[in-house]
């Protein structure tokens, strides 16, 4: 990532795939997705939700923010980037729970805001593994 933040995104996990496509008897396959998913919120500190037209509707998104959210009522450590005109009129009410962004200026401010508050947390020297072939999110810039 440009901000030199390690990161874990599940399209770019290599292993999930392969699982995914595994001939393993349910609920295991289901199990070990479920952990690889949990390993990572577990290794977080911090966690942006993607909401799409089409995430709204993911049982996963709320339990992921649920999950690397801090116990207050709001936390800054977890924040939800919705596409502009979209989405947010849909989100769910627990999105009000963290920041809510929709532009890459907000992004760049909140994870500037993290690395000031908590120094050394999140930035590392190195970037965590990517895919080959990584998904270019394209954001507005306005």
């Amino acid at each position: 990532m440009a901000n030199g933040f390690d990161y874990w995104l599940d399209v770019h996990d290599p292993i999930l795939p392969t699982i995914a496509g595994a001939n393993i008897p349910s609920p295991f396959k289901e199990t070990i997705i479920a952990a690889i998913v949990e390993m990572a919120l577990l290794n977080a500190t911090h966690l942006i939700a993607v909401h799409t037209s089409q995430s709204h509707s993911s049982l996963w998104v709320p339990y992921e923010i649920g999950r690397a959210k801090s116990r207050d009522i709001w936390s800054a450590q977890v924040s939800g980037w919705f596409q502009p005109g979209k989405v947010a009129p849909i989100a769910g009410e627990y999105t009000w729970l963290m920041e809510r962004l929709s532009l890459r200026a907000e992004i760049e401010r909140w994870l500037r805001a993290q690395s000031v508050d908590r120094p050394g947390c999140c930035i590392e020297p190195h970037r965590a593994w990517v895919s080959d072939e990584p998904i270019e999110y394209r954001l507005p810039d306005e």
